[in-house]
Protein backbone atom coordinates (compact mmCIF):
# COMPACT_ATOMS: atom_id res chain seq x y z
CA UNK A 1 0.00 0.00 0.00
CA UNK A 2 1.39 3.39 -0.90
CA UNK A 3 -0.03 7.07 -1.66
CA UNK A 4 -3.32 5.88 -0.66
CA UNK A 5 -3.36 2.83 -3.17
CA UNK A 6 -4.34 -0.76 -2.89
CA UNK A 7 -1.80 -3.04 -5.45
CA UNK A 8 -4.07 -6.18 -6.10
CA UNK A 9 -2.06 -8.95 -8.11
CA UNK A 10 -4.34 -10.77 -10.70
CA UNK A 11 -3.11 -13.91 -12.48
CA UNK A 12 -0.95 -12.69 -15.41
CA UNK A 13 2.05 -10.59 -14.82
CA UNK A 14 1.88 -6.72 -15.26
CA UNK A 15 0.62 -3.21 -14.04
CA UNK A 16 -1.27 -4.31 -10.58
CA UNK A 17 -5.13 -2.59 -10.34
CA UNK A 18 -5.27 0.67 -8.01
CA UNK A 19 -8.42 0.64 -5.54
CA UNK A 20 -8.84 4.81 -4.61
CA UNK A 21 -9.15 5.28 -0.98
CA UNK A 22 -12.07 7.48 0.13
CA UNK A 23 -9.13 10.26 0.50
CA UNK A 24 -8.23 9.96 -2.90
CA UNK A 25 -11.16 10.00 -4.36
CA UNK A 26 -12.17 12.95 -2.40
CA UNK A 27 -9.06 14.75 -3.48
CA UNK A 28 -9.76 13.98 -7.53
CA UNK A 29 -13.12 15.36 -6.83
CA UNK A 30 -11.82 18.67 -6.08
CA UNK A 31 -9.24 18.48 -8.55
CA UNK A 32 -11.81 17.95 -11.46
CA UNK A 33 -13.73 20.81 -9.31
CA UNK A 34 -10.94 23.20 -9.53
CA UNK A 35 -10.12 22.05 -12.82
CA UNK A 36 -13.90 23.13 -14.10
CA UNK A 37 -13.49 26.71 -11.94
CA UNK A 38 -10.58 27.11 -14.01
CA UNK A 39 -11.69 26.60 -17.32
CA UNK A 40 -14.98 28.71 -16.61
CA UNK A 41 -12.41 31.95 -15.85
CA UNK A 42 -9.97 31.43 -18.68
CA UNK A 43 -13.68 30.89 -20.88
CA UNK A 44 -15.47 33.84 -18.95
CA UNK A 45 -13.10 36.35 -17.25
CA UNK A 46 -10.22 35.57 -18.28
CA UNK A 47 -7.36 35.26 -21.53
CA UNK A 48 -10.46 33.56 -23.92
CA UNK A 49 -12.95 35.73 -22.97
CA UNK A 50 -12.43 38.72 -25.69
CA UNK A 51 -13.04 35.53 -28.49
CA UNK A 52 -16.39 34.49 -27.36
CA UNK A 53 -19.40 36.26 -28.30
CA UNK A 54 -22.11 36.45 -25.80
CA UNK A 55 -24.32 33.73 -26.39
CA UNK A 56 -21.28 31.46 -25.91
CA UNK A 57 -20.39 33.36 -22.92
CA UNK A 58 -23.78 32.76 -21.36
CA UNK A 59 -23.86 28.98 -22.26
CA UNK A 60 -20.33 29.05 -20.21
CA UNK A 61 -22.01 30.53 -17.44
CA UNK A 62 -25.01 28.79 -17.35
CA UNK A 63 -23.60 25.25 -17.65
CA UNK A 64 -21.29 26.21 -14.53
CA UNK A 65 -24.27 27.79 -11.75
CA UNK A 66 -25.79 24.49 -12.98
CA UNK A 67 -23.58 22.15 -11.92
CA UNK A 68 -23.00 24.50 -8.97
CA UNK A 69 -26.64 23.96 -7.99
CA UNK A 70 -25.95 20.21 -8.86
CA UNK A 71 -23.57 19.96 -5.89
CA UNK A 72 -25.51 21.83 -3.80
CA UNK A 73 -28.27 19.40 -3.72
CA UNK A 74 -25.28 16.71 -3.54
CA UNK A 75 -24.14 18.37 -0.38
CA UNK A 76 -27.41 18.63 0.76
CA UNK A 77 -26.74 22.61 1.35
CA UNK A 78 -30.38 23.08 0.04
CA UNK A 79 -33.34 25.47 2.37
CA UNK A 80 -35.60 23.05 4.31
CA UNK A 81 -39.06 24.78 2.95
CA UNK A 82 -40.11 23.95 6.45
CA UNK A 83 -38.18 26.61 8.10
CA UNK A 84 -39.72 29.44 5.87
CA UNK A 85 -43.15 28.72 5.56
CA UNK A 86 -46.23 26.54 7.47
CA UNK A 87 -48.52 24.45 6.49
CA UNK A 88 -50.81 26.23 3.90
CA UNK A 89 -48.13 29.03 3.66
CA UNK A 90 -47.38 30.15 0.26
CA UNK A 91 -44.29 32.22 -0.57
CA UNK A 92 -45.29 34.39 -3.21
CA UNK A 93 -41.99 36.52 -3.59
CA UNK A 94 -38.27 36.49 -3.66
CA UNK A 95 -36.34 39.49 -3.46
CA UNK A 96 -32.74 39.70 -3.52
CA UNK A 97 -30.19 42.38 -2.85
CA UNK A 98 -26.41 42.60 -3.00
CA UNK A 99 -25.57 39.09 -4.60
CA UNK A 100 -22.58 41.08 -6.35
CA UNK A 101 -20.27 40.47 -9.86
CA UNK A 102 -21.41 36.12 -10.08
CA UNK A 103 -19.26 36.91 -13.60
CA UNK A 104 -15.75 37.23 -11.84
CA UNK A 105 -16.96 36.04 -7.67
CA UNK A 106 -16.94 32.09 -7.06
CA UNK A 107 -19.06 33.34 -3.84
CA UNK A 108 -21.65 35.08 -5.87
CA UNK A 109 -21.86 32.17 -8.21
CA UNK A 110 -22.43 29.68 -5.07
CA UNK A 111 -25.18 31.73 -3.85
CA UNK A 112 -26.77 32.01 -7.06
CA UNK A 113 -27.16 28.69 -7.62
CA UNK A 114 -28.42 28.58 -3.74
CA UNK A 115 -31.30 30.83 -4.98
CA UNK A 116 -32.23 29.18 -8.23
CA UNK A 117 -32.85 26.23 -6.37
CA UNK A 118 -34.46 27.83 -3.29
CA UNK A 119 -37.01 29.41 -6.19
CA UNK A 120 -37.29 25.90 -7.41
CA UNK A 121 -38.41 24.28 -4.51
CA UNK A 122 -40.53 26.42 -3.20
CA UNK A 123 -41.99 27.20 -6.95
CA UNK A 124 -42.07 31.49 -6.77
CA UNK A 125 -42.60 32.72 -9.69
CA UNK A 126 -41.89 36.06 -8.98
CA UNK A 127 -37.82 36.96 -8.44
CA UNK A 128 -37.03 40.76 -8.15
CA UNK A 129 -33.42 41.28 -8.17
CA UNK A 130 -30.82 44.41 -7.54
CA UNK A 131 -27.34 45.15 -7.10
CA UNK A 132 -25.64 48.45 -8.27
CA UNK A 133 -22.16 46.38 -9.20
CA UNK A 134 -24.13 44.30 -12.01
CA UNK A 135 -22.91 44.74 -15.61
CA UNK A 136 -25.11 45.00 -18.26
CA UNK A 137 -24.26 41.28 -19.38
CA UNK A 138 -25.00 39.93 -15.97
CA UNK A 139 -28.25 41.87 -15.93
CA UNK A 140 -29.17 40.17 -19.31
CA UNK A 141 -28.07 37.00 -18.22
CA UNK A 142 -30.58 37.29 -14.95
CA UNK A 143 -33.25 38.17 -17.26
CA UNK A 144 -32.73 35.05 -19.32
CA UNK A 145 -33.09 32.94 -15.77
CA UNK A 146 -36.51 34.75 -15.68
CA UNK A 147 -35.90 36.98 -13.06
CA UNK A 148 -36.60 41.10 -12.72
CA UNK A 149 -34.16 43.54 -12.39
CA UNK A 150 -35.11 46.38 -9.86
CA UNK A 151 -34.23 49.48 -11.87
CA UNK A 152 -34.21 52.19 -8.63
CA UNK A 153 -32.17 51.34 -5.40
CA UNK A 154 -34.53 51.20 -2.89
CA UNK A 155 -32.03 50.93 0.17
CA UNK A 156 -33.43 47.52 0.75
CA UNK A 157 -36.86 49.58 2.15
CA UNK A 158 -39.13 47.29 0.19
CA UNK A 159 -42.56 46.93 1.81
CA UNK A 160 -44.33 43.84 1.70
CA UNK A 161 -47.76 42.67 1.67
CA UNK A 162 -47.67 39.43 0.79
CA UNK A 163 -45.08 36.30 1.88
CA UNK A 164 -41.69 37.44 0.50
CA UNK A 165 -38.33 36.23 0.94
CA UNK A 166 -35.49 38.56 1.15
CA UNK A 167 -32.42 36.85 0.28
CA UNK A 168 -29.37 38.85 1.22
CA UNK A 169 -25.61 37.08 2.16
CA UNK A 170 -23.67 38.69 3.66
CA UNK A 171 -24.78 42.10 3.39
CA UNK A 172 -24.66 44.77 6.02
CA UNK A 173 -26.26 45.56 9.23
CA UNK A 174 -28.05 48.75 7.95
CA UNK A 175 -29.59 46.89 4.98
CA UNK A 176 -31.38 44.25 6.97
CA UNK A 177 -32.11 47.02 9.37
CA UNK A 178 -33.76 48.67 6.86
CA UNK A 179 -35.95 46.00 5.48
CA UNK A 180 -36.93 45.37 9.05
CA UNK A 181 -37.65 48.86 9.50
CA UNK A 182 -39.67 49.29 6.43
CA UNK A 183 -42.32 46.62 7.61
CA UNK A 184 -41.98 47.31 10.87
CA UNK A 185 -45.76 46.08 11.91
CA UNK A 186 -47.32 42.74 13.31
CA UNK A 187 -49.12 41.96 9.79
CA UNK A 188 -46.07 43.01 7.68
CA UNK A 189 -43.31 40.84 9.78
CA UNK A 190 -45.38 37.53 9.52
CA UNK A 191 -44.81 37.87 5.85
CA UNK A 192 -41.11 38.51 6.10
CA UNK A 193 -38.30 35.90 5.39
CA UNK A 194 -34.94 37.56 5.67
CA UNK A 195 -31.64 34.80 4.41
CA UNK A 196 -28.70 36.65 5.47
CA UNK A 197 -25.78 37.47 8.39
CA UNK A 198 -27.20 35.37 11.74
CA UNK A 199 -29.11 38.49 13.83
CA UNK A 200 -27.62 36.54 16.47
CA UNK A 201 -24.14 37.17 15.41
CA UNK A 202 -24.57 41.04 15.66
CA UNK A 203 -25.96 41.05 18.96
CA UNK A 204 -22.36 39.38 20.19
CA UNK A 205 -20.15 41.58 18.42
CA UNK A 206 -18.54 44.76 19.47
CA UNK A 207 -20.75 48.09 18.11
CA UNK A 208 -18.55 51.19 18.07
CA UNK A 209 -20.37 53.95 20.19
CA UNK A 210 -21.12 56.08 16.76
CA UNK A 211 -23.26 52.70 15.32
CA UNK A 212 -24.97 51.49 18.36
CA UNK A 213 -27.97 53.08 17.06
CA UNK A 214 -27.81 51.64 13.54
CA UNK A 215 -28.82 47.92 14.34
CA UNK A 216 -31.74 48.69 16.55
CA UNK A 217 -34.58 47.34 14.62
CA UNK A 218 -32.58 44.29 14.19
CA UNK A 219 -31.57 43.97 18.31
CA UNK A 220 -34.73 45.17 19.40
CA UNK A 221 -36.72 41.62 16.90
CA UNK A 222 -34.04 39.54 17.59
CA UNK A 223 -35.02 38.02 21.22
CA UNK A 224 -38.47 37.27 18.80
CA UNK A 225 -37.04 35.91 16.07
CA UNK A 226 -36.67 32.20 14.99
CA UNK A 227 -33.10 32.08 13.20
CA UNK A 228 -31.97 28.61 11.59
CA UNK A 229 -28.06 28.10 10.68
CA UNK A 230 -27.32 27.44 6.63
CA UNK A 231 -24.98 24.17 7.02
CA UNK A 232 -21.92 25.00 4.94
CA UNK A 233 -18.70 23.44 4.18
CA UNK A 234 -16.75 26.14 4.34
CA UNK A 235 -13.74 24.44 2.03
CA UNK A 236 -15.89 25.60 -0.32
CA UNK A 237 -15.19 29.00 0.20
CA UNK A 238 -16.87 32.04 2.45
CA UNK A 239 -20.24 32.58 0.32
CA UNK A 240 -22.31 31.23 2.97
CA UNK A 241 -20.61 31.23 6.48
CA UNK A 242 -22.35 32.71 9.18
CA UNK A 243 -25.88 32.45 7.02
CA UNK A 244 -29.08 31.92 8.66
CA UNK A 245 -33.00 31.83 7.78
CA UNK A 246 -34.81 34.47 9.74
CA UNK A 247 -38.99 34.06 10.29
CA UNK A 248 -40.88 35.98 12.33
CA UNK A 249 -43.77 34.30 14.00
CA UNK A 250 -46.48 35.29 16.53
CA UNK A 251 -45.56 38.70 15.95
CA UNK A 252 -48.88 39.82 17.52
CA UNK A 253 -48.54 38.37 20.84
CA UNK A 254 -45.22 40.35 21.68
CA UNK A 255 -45.02 43.60 23.79
CA UNK A 256 -46.68 46.16 21.81
CA UNK A 257 -44.00 48.61 22.40
CA UNK A 258 -41.67 46.88 20.39
CA UNK A 259 -43.26 48.43 17.66
CA UNK A 260 -42.80 52.01 18.35
CA UNK A 261 -40.11 53.33 15.45
CA UNK A 262 -36.50 53.83 16.59
CA UNK A 263 -36.04 57.12 16.15
CA UNK A 264 -32.05 57.38 16.49
CA UNK A 265 -31.65 54.84 14.07
CA UNK A 266 -33.65 57.57 11.47
CA UNK A 267 -31.46 60.13 12.08
CA UNK A 268 -28.07 58.14 12.27
CA UNK A 269 -28.20 56.66 8.68
CA UNK A 270 -28.21 59.26 6.76
CA UNK A 271 -24.48 59.15 5.87
CA UNK A 272 -24.08 55.76 6.31
CA UNK A 273 -21.75 53.73 4.24
CA UNK A 274 -23.39 50.24 4.33
CA UNK A 275 -26.13 51.48 2.31
CA UNK A 276 -26.19 49.97 -1.33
Amino acid sequence: EADGFTFVSGKRRGKGHKIQSPEHAQMLLQSLRNQREQTFYQEIGGGRSKGLDSIEKRRFLLDHIASLRREVETAKLNIDANAIRNENDEVIELVCYGLGNFLSSKNSQWQLALMLNLRSDLKIDETSIYDPAFSLEEKEILIELGMQIIESNEECKRKISRKTIFYMPHCGETLYNNVLRANWNPESMENLVIIGNGFDSYLHKFVPKERVHWGCYIRRISPYTSESRIRWDETRGTAYNDTSIHTFRHMESIPSNIWDPCLDCESSQMNDPELI
